[in-house]
């Protein structure tokens, strides 16, 4: 999905330097999941627009099967990545243990990555992803409605 967002609210429509969204994971919660953009105030509330525009199109419409395999390769080469060495291995299982997983979970992960389909995907993202619930923050060369200062 960030890669949609870069594509029309950065190249497209020239908006952002940047617009990115990601999950995070927390031993200790659910995670979270955000889009951060950079906008000159002048753009702000359009660029704003621009990316609420195509997170709700992106909900509606849901990723396509280019994008989940892309994504799937991404995190796959991230977990490999994570997994290199002896320190981040006992890191990983000590996460997945707080948790509430086995310590073995990491033996499974990979196959459930490239087993997860385009349906999970775009069900999760209609069930969890609601525009309603989004917390905004801005912060820059604005005032409190986020028009920029004089």
């Amino acid at each position: 999905f960030a890669s949609r967002l870069m594509q029309t609210v950065r190249d497209e429509e020239g908006l952002t330097y940047g617009v990115y969204s990601s999950l995070s994971d927390d031993t200790y919660s659910d995670g979270s999941w955000t889009v951060t953009a950079d906008f000159n105030p002048a753009l702000l509330s359009q660029g704003r627009e621009s990316t609420l525009r195509e997170i709700k199109k992106w909900i509606e419409k849901g990723v396509t099967l280019e994008e989940l395999n892309a994504q799937k390769s991404t995190v796959i080469g991230q977990n490999k990545l994570k997994l290199s060495s002896t320190g981040s291995i006992g890191s990983s299982i000590l996460a997945n243990v707080e948790r509430g997983l086995k310590p073995d979970y990491w033996e499974t992960y990979l196959q459930k990555v490239n087993s997860t389909t385009i349906e999970q995907v775009n069900n999760a993202v209609k069930k969890y992803i609601d525009p309603e619930k989004f917390i905004t923050i801005m912060a820059g060369s604005i005032d409190e409605n986020g028009k920029p200062l004089n």
